[in-house]
């Protein structure tokens, strides 16, 4: 109900917070300075190493060079052209707020892979452009631009920090996951290593009815933890049996083949007797073979 009674261009846009007038202050301010100053960042880019020499550290090409040298590096010289090309694109679609969150975190995203460079960094250097602003152009950077302009840099520098604890999440929980993957592989190798069951086959000779015969025993030789202890004490008998069942089923062929072999050879015995009592002649066939006597 509050906003009613406001004028027009005091609403502010959702994301930014700046009200209309507040970003037709900064998009001005901006124009007359970069129009005034064509190599605006560079200018920009030189004054924080003044206000802030220690940040030269964070960019490889310029470490350790005097900031006096600087201006005239070409290197140093595309870097601060390409800050003025972002603050120009941001500071431009403010009215599309959407573009300018992209264009934000984009820039962040950039800069995150550096190492070294935080949030805070943005906030100094924000804080530095405003100070160049109000030092070139006194009569436009009022207290109300001036404002407007702190309110552009704690959207950008809230949006950044943003992009930051959501990478800094994801590689806790990428580290989180890695960690408990190599955990668990570690502690399933060590209880295979630990539990593996191994069958090894036992020679022995028993005595069986029909004479000797080698018997499979499986011995089983590891230390089991619970789960596998159950599955290996179920498993055992089973093989056991099983080899058992094969070693008594070789038995009893061993024994059948025997008594059929028995059973051949009385059966031929029987029949040899059969055939010579069959080619034997008898005591009648004897004595009519044999010629008679003569009586004398």
């Amino acid at each position: 109900m509050g906003n009613i009674h406001r004028k027009k261009g005091e609403l502010p846009y959702e994301l930014t917070g700046l009200t209309e007038n507040e970003v037709k202050l900064v998009q001005q301010t901006w124009r007359k300075f970069s129009s005034e100053n064509p190599e605006c960042g560079v200018l920009l880019f030189l004054s924080l190493f003044i206000k802030h020499p220690e940040y030269i550290q964070l960019f490889d090409p310029f470490r350790g060079k005097p900031i006096a040298a600087l201006k005239d590096n070409p290197t140093f010289r595309a870097h601060g052209c390409s800050i003025g090309y972002h603050i120009t694109s941001m500071v431009e679609s403010l009215r599309d707020p959407g573009t300018f969150e992209i264009l934000v975190r984009r820039n962040a995203t950039e800069h995150m892979r550096r190492k070294g460079v935080k949030p805070l960094h943005f906030e100094v250097m924000g804080q530095r452009i405003v100070d160049v602003l109000q030092a070139t152009d006194e009569r436009h950077m009022t207290p109300a631009a001036v404002n407007a302009w702190r309110k552009f840099f704690a959207c950008m520098v809230a949006i950044i920090q943003d992009v930051y604890d959501k990478a800094a999440a994801e590689r806790a929980e990428r580290a989180s996951i890695a960690s408990a993957a190599s955990e668990y592989y570690s502690r399933t190798s060590t209880v295979k290593d630990e539990t593996m069951l191994t069958l090894t086959p036992v020679r022995s000779t028993a005595a069986s009815n029909g004479g000797g015969s080698d018997r499979a025993k499986v011995a089983a030789s590891a230390t089991l933890p619970a789960a596998h202890a159950v599955t290996a004490a179920k498993r055992a008998p089973r093989i056991i049996r099983q080899q058992s069942a094969v070693s008594t089923k070789a038995s009893s062929g061993s024994e059948g083949h025997k008594a059929d072999a028995d059973t051949t050879s009385r059966q031929g015995r029987s029949a040899a007797k059969k055939t010579a009592k069959a080619k034997a002649p008898t005591m009648e066939e004897s004595r009519k073979k044999e010629p008679r006597k003569q009586r004398p």
